[in-house]
């Protein structure tokens, strides 16, 4: 689930200026708290160790806000 996560945040902010969901907005926020865009190459073991820790964090709040209006 974290490199899902990683990818589809990168994938979301490389088509900026469009958006997404205010719900994948408030993922994303909490995600790029703890992990930055990658504006160039680097290891992903970091990442991946972050993202994991923002999913574990979130929990239930992650999917009341993937499946709830």
């Amino acid at each position: 689930l974290s490199i899902e996560l990683l990818t589809a945040c990168q994938a979301i902010d490389l088509r900026k200026p469009l958006t997404t969901s205010c719900k994948l907005q408030k993922i994303i926020a909490k995600l790029r708290e703890k992990v930055p865009f990658w504006s160039e190459d680097r290891l992903w073991a970091l990442d991946l160790e972050k993202a994991y820790s923002v999913v574990l964090e979130m929990g239930a709040e992650y999917l009341n806000l993937i499946f709830t209006e």
